[in-house]
């Protein structure tokens, strides 16, 4: 569903209302099998994200434990100039900080 989403830009309602007994360990599944379907395309994975770190965040989106992700080459826009929103789903803007290391 979110790779349908993703591919014909059609919001869907979140995971967790649809399935409300999906695990943590389940959504991350679903969240490496769309990892994997973006690196089969072509993507790299560039680095490592962990979100929701702080306590508000997670009292405010009902987790309590932080969260990751793959960024992926295909997710920087930095340099581009302008981005296509056309290309999104249901474009928005997240002030996030990331740190390019030389060395692993």
């Amino acid at each position: 569903m979110l790779w349908n989403a993703e591919v014909t830009r059609t919001p869907i309602r979140p995971l967790h209302e649809l399935y409300p007994d999906m695990t943590v360990d389940g959504a991350y599944g679903v969240q490496l099998r769309n990892v994997d379907r973006r690196l089969a395309g072509g993507a790299t994975v560039v680095g490592h994200k962990g979100g929701l770190l702080s306590k508000v965040m997670q009292d405010r989106l009902g987790v309590d434990e932080p969260d990751y992700g793959h960024p992926l080459n295909t997710m920087d826009h930095s340099g581009r100039g302008t981005v296509d929103v056309g290309n999104l789903c249901s474009p928005r803007v997240e002030v996030e900080l990331a740190y390019v290391l030389l060395a692993p």
